[in-house]
């Protein structure tokens, strides 16, 4: 579960849902279409994820950039 809004006094707020008699719990990040939505749509947390993604690839090619 996870509630998206624009207000930011309401992203801490729990809402108490449950499937089956069991709590579903609230995910503050949640990957839709490979896209990670935070509770604020800030996209935060899926720029650190792609920016850590392409930062291991640079790596790699600034290794194989050295090499003759």
């Amino acid at each position: 579960m996870t509630l998206f809004t624009s207000h930011n006094a309401e992203v801490t707020t729990r809402a108490e849902v449950q499937l089956a008699g069991v709590d579903v719990p609230l995910e503050h990040n949640s990957k839709i279409l490979r896209v990670v939505h935070d509770t604020s749509y800030t996209f935060s947390q899926h720029c650190k994820n792609t920016r850590d993604k392409i930062q291991k690839r640079v790596n790699v090619l600034k290794a194989l950039a050295d090499t003759t």
